[in-house]
């Protein structure tokens, strides 16, 4: 695939309703930026209670076929949900450059903003229920209205307002009965709200060992995994001194409370076995984009029906938001370093990364995954989209949230961190039209 203008054409294609692409694929292998090749995956809990009372933590180890190594024992580093968190960030960050929406929840004095990327379950988050428009729920108002009646049929107004939503998934799981009505349902039962499907996923791993087929028979395979998850995993230590050496007065009776419950004292050099490193053989970065996902969605001018469905316009759509996922992951992968947590921070190993145009049975292309190229596919695929007037909303919608009525449903607090100065980049309204110093 030589050029953009031959991207642009191929997608417009494959994005038809009689397109059979499959999608694209994106990998790159990584390495840690740390010492050595040990890492820290993510722990999740397993429902049982540690030491404590606490939640005992676990990393997830799982056998996969990677490719050129067959069988191999692999840990997660960075789940699917993660990802399109981190990816998301890169949409609120860039709203202005990539022409983005925003749908923001004003809290506190602070002025502190949620956005459609920010929250949990993004445009249907249960910020933006307990939240007014103008006064009104927001659930309740024409917009909220709007984007509760979205659906695959009819994704217009999740196009106009939440992109990722279309991108990544969304289900309006916290939207309240009362705002969905729906014409003619009185005393009937009114449909379920739709779920939309992830169009795009990414996923982070790292290979640890490779394994013999033959040893993994259902009576030894379960046995060498543990094994190796323990050979495997680096124990964590710590040490501290305290510079003033605190103990004990002599011939004194010690306190009641302990150094350490005060914040005081040595931290005696130890080591945690069960919550180390773990060292790996190498990190792979996949993501994939499914044109089936994309081939989906439909983007009619309303949900009235006056106006039939256009193909043009359905594919016009379809292919920015396409264009939109492959720009995020180059700019992603394009930043020299992805820093997931604390000894975690990875780096790549063998340039940039690569893309693979699945057109079809054996059919695989190559193409650079280039920011600049990226970009322009973008900038091309939202002009023609404008021709048939989809477009994103180019003005903030700013919302209030009803902290009076999250008071009387939780006895939760919330901290409201103080608001970063891009806050008032993507939302110019909270500093009365300029940004503040």
């Amino acid at each position: 695939m030589q050029s953009v203008s031959t991207l642009y054409e191929r997608l417009k294609a494959d994005l038809s309703d009689c397109g059979t692409a499959a999608g694209v694929m994106v990998s790159q292998k990584l390495s840690p930026f740390e010492s050595g090749f040990d890492v820290q995956p993510p722990t999740y809990s397993t429902g049982e209670d540690g030491r404590g009372g606490r939640q005992t933590p676990t990393r997830h180890f799982a056998v996969r076929r990677i490719p050129e190594k067959g069988m191999a024992l692999t840990v997660l580093m960075d789940s699917i949900p993660s990802q399109a968190n981190r990816l998301e960030e890169i949409m609120r960050n860039r709203v202005k450059d990539l022409d983005l929406p925003v749908v923001g929840v004003r809290v506190g004095v602070t002025g502190y903003l949620i956005t459609q990327y920010d929250a949990p379950h993004r445009i249907y988050d249960g910020y933006f229920k307990f939240s007014k428009l103008d006064g009104q729920p927001f659930f309740a108002s024409p917009i909220g209205q709007e984007i509760l009646s979205a659906d695959t049929f009819y994704a217009t107004p999740l196009y106009r307002w939440s992109p990722n939503t279309l991108l990544f998934g969304g289900w309006a799981s916290h939207a309240d009965e009362t705002v969905m009505q729906i014409a003619g349902s009185e005393g009937r039962f009114q449909r379920a709200q739709a779920k939309l499907e992830r169009a795009m996923e990414a996923t982070i791993i790292g290979v640890v060992s490779s394994l013999p087929e033959r040893e993994l028979d259902p009576i030894r395979g379960p046995e060498i995994i543990k094994a190796l998850k323990q050979l495997f995993t680096a124990g964590r230590t710590q040490s501290r001194y305290d510079p003033l050496n605190a103990s004990a007065p002599k011939g004194k009776e010690p306190s009641k409370e302990k150094l350490s419950q005060l914040g005081l004292g040595h931290i005696l050099p130890t080591i945690e076995e069960d919550s180390g490193y773990v060292s790996v053989e190498e990190i792979l970065y996949q993501a994939v984009l499914k044109f089936a996902s994309l081939r989906k969605l439909y983007f009619p001018p309303g949900s009235g029906g006056q106006v039939p469905y256009a193909h043009e316009r359905d594919v016009a759509g379809r292919v920015v938001l396409a264009s939109l996922g492959l720009y995020l992951l180059a700019l992603y992968l394009s930043q020299g370093t992805l820093k997931l947590r604390s000894r975690a921070t990875l780096i790549p190993r063998d340039g940039a990364a690569r893309a693979e145009y699945l057109a079809g049975p054996g059919q695989r292309e190559d193409f650079v995954l280039d920011p600049g190229l990226m970009k322009e596919l973008y900038e091309c695929a939202k002009e023609d989209a404008q021709k048939y007037d989809l477009t994103f909303t180019k003005e903030c919608l700013l919302l209030e949230l009803d902290e009076k009525e999250l008071k009387e449903k939780t006895n939760f607090v919330f901290k409201v961190p103080v608001a970063p100065s891009y806050i008032y980049e993507i939302c110019p309204q909270l500093a009365g039209g300029t940004p503040r110093e």
